[in-house]
């Protein structure tokens, strides 16, 4: 090859790693180590892990070697007969009413490993706890979801003195209609925010590091499929195996609080707010001596408001994620922002979908889990400043609380 063309040659290669590199920008940095046999299927990214086995890995360039064994095979996985968790499909008798059948399920009819099971009973529907007051809204009614997960029931959500009371695996979604023992996508309600503010006061003392004290919007009102929770839920992380646009508004409990965009294909997402990681640093616009037991700002001991925005650019586009904390009696506001155009997912800008997804209406659910691997969100990181070395979600309080519900223009404020 002559000089110039081997010159030309180079100029290219180098171009093709700047844009792969660029692209992974929004992922953290792994190596193609570990094993998927060791660490489960699963179609979460799990940032403790040294390489993935979720579907879209590839895209990122941090598949473990094994990871295609995690891609839809009932010969590779096997035939349990109940539901697995950890599976990106799944192979028992029942996944053709869910719709998570992986391609070859049929294979496990009649095998050995899978023996003859009743089909589940089908949940009960929606119970409706009663209405709040969403100021600056309206009534509000909630429907409490019948599943947590597939197969796994969700807790109690209770009206308490004016507050929701979410116990643990609990989740109710805020509905024009709610309907007991039927749930509908045309229930729930579809909250316009763009340009608007959503605030809120929470009770997160009870919630120790792995427990998870969550207000979020989704858009489930556009969504057609009932989901394998049988209630039209979606998510960006399909809990209930149908994917959506989500905004996480708090995710939170004592020691860390993350409030985090997502588009419907993106179970990371981008956030802000304080806490978590492991082998890397999350969120960092806080610290623990400010937000916390015994914070300087937000004492979590206490209750404290909430106040995110959707603020807009010149061309009623979205243009950042805005959020807000402060406390009765606390020395000071802690406040983060998330640009929309700084978040990136498959080489594509956010703003687009994520401003249709407002625009159209999204509903705000609350909810209150908990798991053992939760450091992403309330983990030390590499840089040890986070706040929790491990997560104990058995010492999660049982329930986590919410009230005093609003929603106003971002220049007004309502009493």
């Amino acid at each position: 090859m002559e000089a110039t063309g081997r010159w030309q040659f180079a100029k290219f290669a180098c171009l093709i790693t700047l844009a792969v590199a660029e692209e992974n920008l929004t992922a953290p940095a792994q190596k193609a180590r570990g094993s998927c046999q060791s660490f489960g299927c699963s179609n979460e990214f799990r940032p403790y892990q040294s390489c993935q086995c979720n579907d879209k890995c590839e895209g990122y360039g941090n598949c473990c070697n094994d990871f295609r064994a995690c891609s839809g095979s009932c010969k590779s996985l096997g035939c349990p007969s109940d539901y697995q968790a950890s599976r990106i499909c799944q192979c028992n008798t029942q996944c053709e009413a869910f719709g998570n059948c992986c391609a070859d399920y049929k294979a496990c009819k009649g095998s050995p490993s899978s023996p003859a099971q009743p089909v589940a009973q089908r949940g009960q529907g929606a119970t409706c706890p009663g209405t709040i007051e969403l100021r600056g809204h309206g009534s509000m009614r909630l429907s409490n979801a019948y599943w947590d997960k597939p197969n796994e029931p969700a807790g109690k959500v209770r009206l308490q003195n004016g507050a929701i009371e979410v116990f643990m695996k609990g989740r109710t979604y805020f509905s024009d209609v709610c309907q007991t023992g039927k749930f509908s996508n045309q229930h729930y309600s579809s909250l316009q925010l763009l340009g608007k503010r959503m605030r809120w006061t929470t009770d997160v003392s009870n919630a120790e590091c792995g427990c998870n004290a969550a207000v979020y919007l989704a858009s489930l009102p556009q969504n057609r499929e009932v989901s394998g929770c049988e209630d039209y839920y979606c998510d960006a992380n399909s809990v209930c195996g149908v994917r959506c646009a989500e905004i996480d508004l708090q995710e939170a409990n004592k020691h860390a609080f993350h409030s985090v965009l997502h588009l419907a294909q993106d179970g990371s997402g981008k956030g802000s707010g304080y806490g978590g990681g492991s082998t890397w640093n999350s969120h960092r616009d806080w610290t623990r001596q400010q937000y916390g037991p015994g914070g300087r700002c937000i004492d979590t001991r206490r209750p404290f408001q909430v106040e995110v925005g959707f603020p807009t650019d010149g061309r009623g586009r979205l243009r950042a994620l805005t959020t807000r904390l402060s406390q009765s009696g606390g020395g000071c506001d802690l406040s983060a922002e998330i640009s929309a155009e700084s978040y990136r997912f498959g080489g594509s800008s956010s703003v687009e979908e994520l401003t249709q997804a407002l625009a159209r209406g999204m509903t705000p659910i609350v909810s209150y889990w908990s798991a053992p691997d939760m450091l992403w969100m309330d983990g030390k990181g590499a840089d040890g400043l986070g706040p929790c070395a491990r997560d104990e979600p058995q010492r999660c309080g049982d329930s986590a609380r919410f009230w005093d519900f609003a929603v106003e223009n971002l220049w007004e404020r309502l009493i």
